[in-house]
């Protein structure tokens, strides 16, 4: 079992792979699919339509943009250098998944649950990130959010080194616990929907006139 170390003694689970026992095939997320032990590397798999479950399985520079997949079980699965841009994947139960390197430009997902969901060092501008249910930690990393927005729970969620300026929070049902201290606050939306969240002294002032904006002030 191992361990990403975030901070303060929290850690997220990572995916319990073992490379050796993987097996290299070109699959996509098509049709009705049952994949475990897989190494995918490449491969052009856009716009198709799935449904079905990813166990114990790499996918390295795989072309997912505009599929649509609904449900989706992943449970230790590391995608790579991946494109998922513009696609949409509901009803997803996501159980210790890494997501690094990769364009989610656009990517709709909806988690009915995240359990140590790590997704790193991607560019997730115009995208939709809804959260029924979180259990450990989900974790965003040097990610770029632009436009993007936010729905349910957040509980539990750190964003490290992230740029979440217009980034929308109006739709998030649960803050408590969310941790903002290390990520660029200023311009985000929805603000008010974050009780609960911790942020630092200097966030405060930062985002003193969206907060004031939100609740009907005049800022002169």
């Amino acid at each position: 079992m191992e361990f990403r170390e975030i901070s303060e003694n929290r850690r997220v689970q990572r995916p319990s792979i073992e490379d050796e026992d993987l097996e290299s095939a070109s699959v996509g997320l098509k049709g009705e699919f049952a994949f475990e032990e897989v190494h995918v590397e490449g491969g052009e798999f856009s716009g198709t339509t799935g449904e079905g479950r990813l166990t114990r399985s790499v996918l390295e520079n795989a072309d997912l943009s505009e599929t649509v997949v609904d449900p989706l079980a992943l449970a230790d699965v590391r995608l790579s250098g991946c494109v998922l841009s513009n696609s949409r994947w509901s009803a997803v139960d996501a159980r210790r998944v890494e997501i690094v390197k990769s364009q989610v430009v656009g990517w709709r997902v909806e988690f009915e649950l995240a359990q140590d969901v790590y997704i790193g060092d991607c560019r997730a501008d115009f995208a939709s990130f809804d959260f029924a249910s979180v259990k450990g930690l989900v974790v965003f990393e040097k990610c770029r959010f632009k436009e993007s927005e936010f729905s349910g729970s957040l509980a539990k969620a750190v964003f490290l080194d992230c740029d979440l300026a217009d980034a929308d929070f109006s739709a998030v049902t649960d803050a408590r616990g969310l941790d903002l201290r290390e990520s660029k606050l200023a311009g985000a939306k929805g603000l008010l929907s974050l009780r609960g969240a911790r942020v630092t002294d200097d966030q405060v002032l930062q985002v003193a006139g969206d907060l004031a904006r939100e609740v009907g002030l005049t800022v002169d």
